[in-house]
């Protein structure tokens, strides 16, 4: 389109290879640079920039996250969600992907309960963050199971 107070613009949207850019130009002098600006950006978007799958749903992301009094030791965390970041090329060097939980996890634990995230950062993008849950259930431990781990921890400093 065009208006005098505008000049020359474009909404486009460009898909190759299963990748899909969506472009907004505005204030081109002509028809001519329009096309030239809209024909450049295209190609430099596709050249530079690429999405990256980190995580599907469900992939394990910590095997053995430690359990407090639970009757099982460990229990594994799992991303909530798939995970895809764009970014340019250059950058994903210089990605770090880290979690962050509070541990031990206090038992019960129940599959499917949030207990952490999933950050990801590169320079020059806003970190990203994702839930981590609970790969399975982990009951809490009976009185004597509790006492056992307790007596434990004071004589010799494990944790149970």
């Amino acid at each position: 389109g065009h208006t005098e107070a505008a000049g020359y613009g474009l909404t486009a949207s460009v898909k190759r290879n299963n990748r899909r850019i969506i472009m907004v130009l505005n204030g081109m002098s002509s028809m001519k640079e329009r096309a030239e600006e809209s024909r450049r950006l295209t190609e430099w978007a596709f050249r530079e920039w690429e999405t990256y799958a980190l995580f599907k749903a469900g992939d394990e992301v910590v095997a053995d996250a430690e359990v407090w009094l639970g009757q099982a030791e460990t229990v594994p965390l799992l991303a909530k969600g798939g995970l895809e970041v764009t970014m340019q090329r250059r950058s994903r060097l210089d990605m770090k992907v880290t979690t962050v939980w509070n541990g031990p996890i206090a038992a019960p634990v129940r599959k499917g309960q949030e207990v952490g995230k999933i950050v990801v950062t590169a320079p020059g993008m806003t970190p990203i963050e994702m839930p981590m849950v609970a790969g399975a259930d982990v009951e809490k431990l009976g009185f004597a199971g509790r006492m056992s781990a307790a007596f434990k921890r004071v004589l010799w400093g494990k944790k149970g």
